[in-house]
């Protein structure tokens, strides 16, 4: 080590939480009846053994001991850990045991809630008058901010685009069982228990909620899996994918075989960064301000279409609706094929996965569409013309070719 022997070389995460609850795990009846035993255990305690490998040190957004594992970004190759930076292991026996004061883990989860509730209802603290400095040029870029700014573009661009779990995943892995989700929908339409009673929709939605999220859960100890204790170099990832397929981008070995970026290259990759986070903040305020101005009458013309469009589409519905509501009056048929349709649509659609590059498509497309809706700076652009700069008020018709507008005050 020579003059660096107190600098570290390498580390190792303690997941407490794993201690008293199994991460990465589908939980279990047993799991959940334990929990509700130690909703009355106080004080809370586990014990468990690790065989640990000492990890490379992470990214670390500023100069002091925060050191974060972050996902790696496909797009950087530098970004990920190195596998040659893994050596020896060690087996350690964590034990954890909460206080008297902190009670059960029951407990210990409600009074976080409880807390976060009373700190986000509290008066905000104005930050920026805490530091009465001046910033300077070096300060600024050297802000942390920035850093986490692209680092959250790419956290929303994984979530964008990571693969469905839940139901959707359930039903699109073995198209069957669609069809048969599909055959008891009709059976349940044809014996007239579909749609349920209205004093059930909730009980229903949280029966649905929690099946997606027990599935989820399985599907995500299925691909997390025992994960090898072996260290595999880059040659053999690279000749055996299989043999180090984890479900987040870790290594800088599986991302790419390029170099580690240059300077210019970190420059050019920042600045496409920024434009991309640019457009996607412009995709997503312009969608909002022009669906609020359609709503709104701010651009009378469109607006008046567009509504008459949803009047005539309401119109169409209802007649659609009576019509069926002739044939099947209590519409119990009608709900069960609707729901057999959406099950085998659903199984079938195109899956959302890593491989679409933008996540925001949609209001992208969306604001292609609704390009001639005016945005909240075309409506400020409407009131400077029509109402500050104007003296008086506009004279002439729609039909006149010309109308005299005073732009000035009077000569």
């Amino acid at each position: 080590l020579g003059d660096k022997r107190n600098a570290p070389v390498g580390r190792m995460l303690l997941p407490l939480v794993d201690v008293l609850w199994p991460i990465g795990e589908a939980p279990s009846l047993a799991q959940l009846q334990d929990l509700a035993r130690q909703a009355k255990q106080v004080p809370c305690e586990g014990e468990k053994v690790y065989s640990y490998r000492f990890m490379p040190l992470g990214d670390s957004l500023d100069t002091g001991d925060q050191d974060l594992y972050v996902a790696a970004n496909k797009q950087d190759p530098s970004s990920g850990m190195e596998r040659s930076g893994v050596f020896g292991c060690v087996t350690l026996k964590v034990q954890v045991k909460l206080s008297a004061e902190v009670g059960s883990l029951t407990h210990c989860y409600l009074r976080s809630l409880r807390d976060g509730a009373v700190e986000a209802s509290a008066p905000a603290s104005d930050e920026a008058a805490a530091d009465e400095s001046q910033p300077s040029v070096l300060s600024v870029l050297k802000n942390t901010s920035v850093k986490q700014t692209v680092r959250n573009i790419g956290r929303l661009e994984a979530f964008g685009t990571a693969p469905t779990t839940g139901l959707l995943r359930w039903l699109r892995d073995r198209p069957v069982r669609a069809y048969s989700a599909a055959a008891v929908a009709l059976a349940l339409g044809f014996a007239e228990a579909l749609p349920p009673p209205m004093w059930t929709m909730p009980a229903v939605v949280w029966l649905l909620v929690v099946a997606n999220g027990l599935l989820a859960a399985q599907q995500r100890a299925q691909d997390w899996g025992p994960r090898m204790m072996e260290v595999v170099d880059d040659a053999t990832a690279s000749a055996d994918p299989q043999a180090t397929s984890a479900p987040f981008p870790i290594w800088s070995g599986d991302l790419s075989t390029a170099p580690k970026k240059s300077m210019q290259e970190m420059l050019e990759a920042f600045s496409k960064g920024m434009g991309k986070l640019e457009r996607n903040t412009e995709a997503v305020a312009s969608f909002l301000e022009r669906v609020s101005s359609v709503a709104t009458f701010a651009d009378q013309p469109l607006s008046a279409l567009i509504m008459a469009g949803g009047g005539t589409a309401a119109l169409v519905l209802c007649v659609l609706l009576r019509l069926v509501s002739w044939v099947d009056k209590s519409g119990s048929k009608a709900c069960g094929l609707a729901a057999a349709v959406l099950l085998i649509v659903a199984a079938h659609t195109k899956v959302r996965g890593r491989k679409r590059d933008d996540p925001l498509a949609p209001l992208h497309v969306a604001n292609k569409i609704l390009g001639c809706a005016p945005t909240r700076g075309d409506v400020v652009h409407y009131y400077v013309a029509t109402r500050e700069q104007c003296v008086g008020k506009p004279s002439g018709s729609r039909a006149a070719s010309t109308s005299s507008v005073q732009l000035g005050p009077p000569s």
